[in-house]
């Protein structure tokens, strides 16, 4: 239920975002916005699957696995009685905090540097200062993200689906709300970046809180454990094993989807990208609410593959995929066919594309959909 309501909440906060920032920003503030959430998610590749790979690793140990391989479930189980593999699980979280650091390092040198040097190249020099405020506040927001991630790993992987949502929940109320005094002040991208920056991190910190309210730390994570910086290498290769392959399917995703965006900000302007990242970020909203039954059902899958079930495994995924196409068909007609004269009335700055390419987007996007859902279970 709470899977259900965390991201139905969330979906509806976005829905609430784009008049915000479609009616209070101009096309050219809208385009760089949209430039601006393309690089961080090309940033966000640096995590090249490890997330979905550490949080299944994590429902094994929890569900009693007591090792990792790299092809397959491990037969080897704890005893009942003892619960889960302490060693394990203390391995799991040491190897996540120095593979999330190394990532959110990279990321920040990356953007600050690199998406510094390009966005300079399609900004004007009116507003600049303000823009490159915003842009350094949204990099550091990039870098404690990712630095945080494994939190919500580790809440999802051991079954805190009720808090993990919780704080969801807050985390993108802060958002909204910081959004939208910022923009009623007029302050522009600088109010979007700092409600991206603080909601980030109240959502890791909140995720940590969670994690050990309900689990003592003391309890399964040895800091003084003298083997743990040996056998980090040994686990973040088997994790590693795994990841690259959900990492290649989320590459592939960011190309057909937010790489364009860069695309069309190179060569067809600011104003033309606004209009397509607002076509792309509804359609973005759709696959999301697709998404959301098999997301759901994630821990029920994963638990399914340790045990072998297949007949349980088909069942929830045959179920899950036609409510995925269902979902995604319905929404694709609404913003064709309700999204130009909707926004129309709302005074949007910003139009959508022609109803010919929303048409074409939605065919395109509905395949790449199923391209990135079937090479997650494919992955589970």
């Amino acid at each position: 239920l709470w899977s259900y309501v965390g991201n139905i909440y969330k979906i509806l906060i976005n829905v609430i975002m784009i008049p915000l920032i479609g009616i209070y920003l101009s096309s050219q503030e809208l385009g760089l916005w949209y430039t601006m959430t393309s690089l961080g998610a090309l940033a966000y590749q640096l995590d090249f699957g490890f997330l979905p790979t550490i949080t299944r690793n994590i429902t094994y140990c929890w569900s009693g696995a007591s090792d990792i391989l790299k092809e397959g479930i491990s037969e080897k189980k704890v005893d009942d009685n003892q619960g889960i593999d302490k060693k394990l699980m203390n391995l799991l979280l040491h190897s996540s905090k120095r593979i999330y650091l190394v990532i959110s390092v990279s990321a920040f040198l990356v953007l600050s540097i690199f998406g510094s040097l390009y966005l300079l190249t399609i900004t004007t020099h009116e507003g600049i200062e303000d823009f490159m405020i915003a842009w350094l506040i949204y990099c550091i927001g990039i870098f404690l993200n990712i630095y945080y991630e494994y939190w919500s790993a580790f809440l999802r992987g051991t079954g805190l689906i009720k808090e993990s949502q919780k704080a969801q929940i807050i985390a993108g109320s802060i958002q909204l709300l910081i959004t939208s005094i910022g923009l009623f002040l007029h302050l522009g991208l600088i109010a979007i970046s700092i409600s991206f920056f603080v909601s980030g991190l109240v959502l890791r910190q909140i995720s940590r809180y969670y994690f050990y309210k309900k689990h003592d730390s003391h309890d399964f994570f040895d800091k003084n454990n003298k083997t743990i910086n040996t056998e980090n290498k040994g686990i973040i290769s088997r994790i590693w094993h795994n990841a690259w392959k959900s990492g290649l399917t989320s590459i592939g995703t960011y190309i057909i989807t937010q790489g364009t965006i860069i695309l069309s900000s190179t060569f067809l302007g600011l104003e033309m990208t606004a209009s397509y990242g607002l076509t792309l970020q509804l359609f973005s909203i759709v696959a999301t609410i697709a998404s959301i039954p098999y997301n759901s059902y994630l821990p029920a899958v994963n638990e399914a593959q340790l045990r072998k079930d297949k007949v349980k495994l088909v069942n929830i995924i045959s179920f899950t995929t036609v409510c995925a196409w269902l979902c995604y068909i319905i929404g694709w007609m609404i913003i064709v066919f309700v999204g130009k004269p909707l926004l129309e009335a709302l005074n949007f700055q910003t139009p959508l594309l022609t109803e010919n390419v929303l048409l074409y987007m939605g065919l395109y996007l509905f395949l790449e959909f199923n391209h990135s859902y079937f090479g997650n279970i494919i992955t589970t």
